[in-house]
């Protein structure tokens, strides 16, 4: 029984230290990842039913699903982050590889 007790006693020790480490109103760095958006397929296998005409965005280039998912996905994060974000575009740094499909991803999320 003091063992158990020891235990709760213990856990709600750390859960109040870890409540009083966290400042709701205070954000010192964020790390967004993620990938691009839904793209087409960068090449077609022999006999494949599709042809390169079957995608007007070309192979290998996001979709307009895509943008529209990265669009999304950057409105989530302006709300869940917009007591944090200003305008200034010295305070968000944005890194991505050099492929077209990455760099729009990126531009659309922003």
């Amino acid at each position: 029984m003091k063992l158990v007790c020891l235990l709760v006693l213990a856990a709600g020790a750390a859960a109040r230290s870890i409540q009083q480490c966290i400042e709701p109103s205070s954000l010192r760095q964020l790390h967004v990842m993620f990938r691009h958006g839904d793209r087409t397929p960068t090449s077609l296998y022999p006999n494949d039913p599709n042809s390169p005409s079957d995608f007007p965005e070309g192979l290998g280039h996001i979709t307009h699903k895509g943008k529209n998912d990265q669009h999304n996905l950057g409105r989530y994060l302006r709300t869940k982050y917009e007591d944090f974000l200003t305008y200034d575009p010295n305070e968000m740094r944005a890194r991505s590889s050099g492929r077209e499909r990455c760099l729009e991803s990126i531009q659309t999320n922003l």
